[in-house]
């Protein structure tokens, strides 16, 4: 076992034993490396024609190494063949330049360099990604899905929404930020279906205007949540679960 899988397995460990938290699998792996951060997804590769190289490779390490050791690799891909052998794959690009594919017998990687925007673990632990872009509703929501393990942010807790301070402003449009919660008749559901109501946001938090029905999305908005325009543009984060917690 390498260095960098030895931290990895000691941070979710930490994550699993503090506070009694159950253990969960992770909606993705989060490496962070000397040589440069980067995710692990099991069961995805590379689509075919976004292939820039392939190399036979016997194990995850080696095929790392050989993009690491190529200026242009920004994600590579071991995949398994039924007669035993591996190859790698490699390519110049994230996935948010192309669908990612399922395959059980593969594991895609790409690194944190190429992903537009920065990425920060904040107080809930869980891992966040700003883009440097602002985008409409549907858009942002698509955004965070083409890159494995992350989604829309989803903010159930006080203690996010008091994190989300950090994005207050009394701008309606661009420096607002997009949330995955929509309005579903009188009732709103965040994007895994959860009822806010049932969630301790929900509980604490009065939600400013809820009048409209083409203002069925909700945004975080001077202090607020508030409905909005899904046509307009505004800023989001993307969120993923690396330490395997409640989400």
């Amino acid at each position: 076992m390498d260095l960098e899988t030895v931290k990895l397995a000691s941070l979710m460990a930490v994550a699993l034993v503090a506070g009694g938290v159950a253990e969960r699998t992770p909606s993705i792996n989060y490496i962070q490396s000397p040589s440069g951060n980067f995710f692990r997804a099991p069961g995805k590769t590379i689509p075919p024609e976004n292939v820039i190289q392939t190399l036979p490779a016997s194990n995850a390490c080696t095929c790392k190494n050989f993009c690491f050791v190529s200026l242009a690799c920004l994600a590579w891909s071991l995949v398994n063949f039924a007669d035993g052998t591996s190859e790698c794959r490699i390519t110049d690009a994230g996935p948010l330049s192309y669908e990612v594919e399922n395959n059980t017998q593969a594991t895609y990687f790409f690194k944190e360099a190429a992903v537009d925007g920065t990425y920060h673990i904040d107080v809930d632990r869980l891992l966040y990604l700003k883009p440097s872009i602002g985008a409409n509703f549907l858009t942002a929501k698509q955004h965070c899905e083409k890159i494995p393990g992350h989604r829309l942010g989803i903010y159930k807790t006080m203690q996010q929404y008091n994190m989300l301070g950090a994005y207050t402003t009394t701008t309606v449009t661009i420096e607002s930020l997009y949330m995955d919660l929509v309005k579903v008749g009188m009732d709103l559901y965040w994007g895994d279906g959860t009822l806010y109501n049932d969630t301790e946001i929900g509980r604490n938090v009065d939600v400013r205007d809820f009048i409209k029905p083409e203002r069925y999305i909700m945004m975080f908005w001077d202090s607020f949540v508030s409905d909005g325009r899904p046509s307009d543009i505004r800023q989001f984060m993307c969120q993923a679960n690396p330490l395997g917690i409640e989400w």
